[in-house]
């Protein structure tokens, strides 16, 4: 669905992160919010995700995934 409904997704994505900062979930959610803002093309949003969870978040799960991005991206956002 998340494919499908991209606005629908990032709309109650946000949601879950503005409203419930301490959640669990808070970081899986951050991450699908990135992974939908890369696959719109809005390069800067997802660019603004991946360097929080390179400051916050570096020993998890979601960094991994996200990482795997970072060297491309900051090449591009460096020059």
């Amino acid at each position: 669905e998340s494919g499908k409904h991209k606005d629908w997704v990032l709309t109650h994505l946000e949601k879950l992160v503005e409203s419930y900062p301490t959640s669990k979930y808070y970081r899986g959610a951050k991450l699908w919010m990135a992974l939908t803002y890369l696959d719109e093309g809005k390069d800067a949003e997802f660019f603004n995700t991946v360097e929080e969870f390179r400051k916050k978040y570096r020993n998890t799960q979601e960094w991994k995934v996200l990482s795997q991005y970072y060297e491309d991206l900051n090449l591009k956002y460096s020059k």
